[in-house]
């Protein structure tokens, strides 16, 4: 009878202790399932800690199963990652299972399954977490961008108004201005208009205050040359009330 042949290998991995986390998030990465984890400290007396790759240093086993069909790339990323090449690395191996009774292989192959399924719905949890997360962020930033438009307009809507009430403010200036302006030249007028009325009811005054000096000038010459005519009148018939008076004396005798 043909032997099952095992779908998992046994894997170990000696590495140093303070590799041990790295080495561990690695073989979860790489599909490695059912980690178990020892510490142990190398002393190098019978040269078997220098065969398995370390001497006299604290270090770590890990146990685990691995797909059979990825072993030999699993040691070789092992290999790469953690320098096995180099001395007081560690060391990596696989062991197959197909001699491991049916019924202990079916265990150990459902467990390892289980493992499996309980690795994809952690990492579909995980993938369906950073798509919410993901998501989450593209609606956060939606509502900032909104947020940021409503600002904008906002912003803009106030620059605006602030620049419509400074350009009234301005046009009130203005008006204010030209109000004011128009008062000074009405005032100005006003005050020419009153000087010239003044002015001309000045120079009515001097011309009315004229025309009566002249009339009482002429009133006065005109008085004298009447007076003047009655002396010559007066004159007269006293020259001729003498005449007749010495006609009358000059034929008296």
């Amino acid at each position: 009878m043909r032997k099952q042949k095992a779908p998992f290998k046994a894997l170990v991995a000696i590495v140093r202790r303070e590799k041990t986390d790295f080495a561990n998030k690695l073989l979860q990465k790489l599909g490695v399932c059912s980690l178990v984890t020892t510490f142990g400290l190398g002393v190098d007396r019978s040269g078997v800690l220098e065969l398995l790759g370390l001497k006299n240093a604290e270090c770590t086993v890990i146990f685990g199963l691995a797909d059979s069909t990825k072993t030999a790339f699993v040691l070789g990323v092992l290999e790469k990652e953690l320098n096995f090449q180099n001395p007081d690395n560690g060391m990596a191996l696989s062991i197959d299972l197909s001699a491991i009774a049916k019924n202990s292989l079916g265990v150990l192959t459902a467990s390892c399954k289980a493992c499996l399924a309980e690795k994809e719905n952690k990492q579909e949890n995980t993938d369906k977490q950073e798509k919410e997360e993901k998501q989450d962020k593209v609606n956060l930033s939606d509502k900032q961008e909104k947020e940021d438009k409503e600002n904008k307009e906002d912003r803009k809507d106030r620059e605006e108004k602030l620049d419509k009430d400074n350009k009234q403010e301005k046009h009130g200036k203005q008006d204010r201005y030209v109000i004011v302006e128009k008062e000074n030249k009405q005032d100005k007028q006003g005050r020419l208009d009153r000087y010239i009325i003044l002015r001309k009811q000045s120079k009515e005054e001097k011309t009315q205050k004229e025309d009566k000096l002249y009339r009482q000038d002429k009133k006065v010459i005109l008085k004298q040359k009447a007076q003047k005519v009655d002396g010559e009148k007066i004159t007269q018939i006293t020259d001729a009330q003498e005449a007749e008076q010495n006609k009358a004396k000059e034929a008296e005798k």
